[in-house]
């Protein structure tokens, strides 16, 4: 099995889930960081994975370029997508906002990673949202079991791609 891993990572936390998801795949797995590459040849890929970080309640400007660029070749291969979000009240919604609706529903597999905060890593207005009592403590929320679940989905080859969620407006 061949398959490309696409992210982009602000602090390393995105990355670190990108190893990961890599460790479990057996056959020939390439990485491509869009910060490094940021237009990576997909074609000779029939299996592709997609994660990005959300900041300021969005994912990566590059990750959704990629997709935009990509999206008929997306279509025509086995993708997962996933998303890093701290916030896990919220990490629904954020997934939602990230990939578009097209390719979550052709997505074989989807998830919402609980990020790290490595507070040395914030720039001081992420310091000040995230951390107003302003103690530097660090959160480390890497979910493994989560991160096999994922890989496990999106391995599976009788996996439908899944239906989208669509909140009806009120």
């Amino acid at each position: 099995m061949k398959v490309a891993l696409i992210y982009m990572s602000r602090h390393g936390t995105t990355e670190k889930i990108i190893k990961h998801i890599a460790e479990q795949l057996t056959g020939e797995v390439q990485i491509f960081n869009l910060a490094d590459e940021k237009y990576p040849d997909i074609r000779n890929f029939s299996n592709i994975i997609i994660g990005g970080s959300i900041h300021y309640g969005s994912i990566q400007t590059e990750i959704r370029h990629f997709c935009k660029r990509n999206m008929h070749e997306l279509l025509e291969r086995r993708i997962g997508l996933f998303v890093c979000c701290l916030l896990s009240t919220r990490d629904s919604d954020q997934f939602e906002r990230a990939f578009p609706l097209v390719l979550k529903a052709h997505s074989k597999a989807s998830a919402v990673f609980e990020g790290d905060l490595i507070y040395n890593k914030l720039n001081a207005i992420e310091r000040l949202i995230f951390n107003p009592s302003k103690e530097e403590q660090d959160v480390i929320a890497i979910n493994e079991s989560a991160i096999k679940a994922f890989v496990s989905a999106f391995l599976n080859e009788n996996a439908v791609a899944s239906t989208p969620y669509i909140p009806l407006k009120s």
